[in-house]
Formats: structure tokens, sequence, C-alpha cells
């Protein structure tokens, strides 16, 4: 019978996913884990495995905690121009959003694990596109009702969502001013509306 844990492991891997999410894989160290989470090493060894296996413990925690919340936000009844905004008021005009200038774990991960970690980049590749599925599944609803104008379909809007998103996540980390995401946003959605009937 396995020993059951001492600590809380949501609480863990959420303390350990905002370390590696400011810092990088290469830059985050067990050590460093181990004084912001108060565990011994040994306990981190024995709870998640060696840094590569806690990486990609972290990168599961971050799709389900962060990028799935993304989707629950969305309701297919309301106007695709109606859900994005809110989206994008929540997760990027909103003031009180902390998080906001560490960007996007998964478009840092990919970027910084192309050249050095194949491994871990083939294993944050597969979750993007897991993120991409379920985006697909989203707008493809719109698709199926005729919500859209002739000659944009789901693949289209994915494509062009994510590509925004993560465009604003990268200049999130620059701390471009809440002015500048809201123009760029306020872009956006003007172009989505042409979309949409």
């Amino acid at each position: 019978m396995a020993k059951k844990r001492q600590f809380d492991e949501i609480e863990v891997l959420g303390v350990m996913a905002k370390y590696f999410w400011q810092h990088g894989y290469a830059s985050t160290k067990v050590d460093q884990l181990s004084t912001v989470t108060g565990l011994t090493k040994t306990s981190i060894y024995n709870a998640f495995g060696n840094k590569e296996t806690v990486f990609k413990c972290i990168v599961d925690f971050y799709v389900e905690h962060h990028m799935s919340v993304v989707l629950k936000k969305l309701d297919s009844n309301k106007s695709i121009s109606e859900n994005l905004q809110y989206l994008f008021d929540s997760e990027f005009l909103n003031p009180e959003n902390d998080l906001l200038t560490y960007g996007c774990l998964i478009t840092n991960s990919i970027v910084e694990l192309k050249s050095n970690e194949p491994a871990l980049y083939e294993y944050v590749i597969k979750k993007f596109e897991q993120g991409r599925i379920a985006t697909l599944a989203f707008f493809t609803q719109y698709e199926k009702t005729e919500r859209l104008i002739d000659g944009i379909d789901a693949e289209h809007l994915t494509d062009y969502f994510l590509t925004f998103r993560q465009g604003l996540k990268v200049q999130s980390r620059g701390q471009r001013p809440h002015e500048s995401l809201a123009r760029s946003i306020h872009a956006f959605m003007l172009v989505l509306s042409t979309f949409e009937k």
C-alpha cells in the first residue's frame, strides 16, 4: 500500500508550476523547488521523480488548471465575440491577474526546449496540440450551426485565435502597457466580428 503523502499535492504542484513558469526549465533546480515548496529534495524525488518528470507533472497541471479553465469559461450559446471578449478581459485586461507577466508556460517551454531538450519539447508540443484540439471542438460548434460566414471555418478560427493569444502572452511577458494590449484586442475583435453571421 502506498504511503499517504504528508502534503497537498495540488498546492505543491501549483507552487512549482509558478516557479518553472517564471524561470524556465533550464534555470530551475530541484534545490530551488525544495526551498519554495518547503519540501526536502528527497520528498520531491519520492513524490514526483527527477527534474524531468517533475516538469512533465507541471505541464500536465498547467494544462488542467490553466488552459482547460480558459475553455470552460466559454459558452457556445453566446456569440464568438462575446466569448472571446470575456476571455481577453479576464485574462489580459484584469489588473488583478498577477500571472500575466509570466506569459504562457506552454509557449515559453516550446521556445526554450526545442534546441536543448528534444524529449521534453515533444511532450510539450503534444500538450499544446491537445489544447488546439479542444479549441477546434469549441469553434466547430459555430461552424455546424452555420454562424460563420462563407470562407471561414473552425480551422481558420482556431489558428487565428491561438496565434493571436500566444502573441498576447509574449507581449505581456515584456510588461506591455495595459493600453497596448487593449488596442491589440480591440483590433482583433473588430476583425473577428466580420467572421460572424
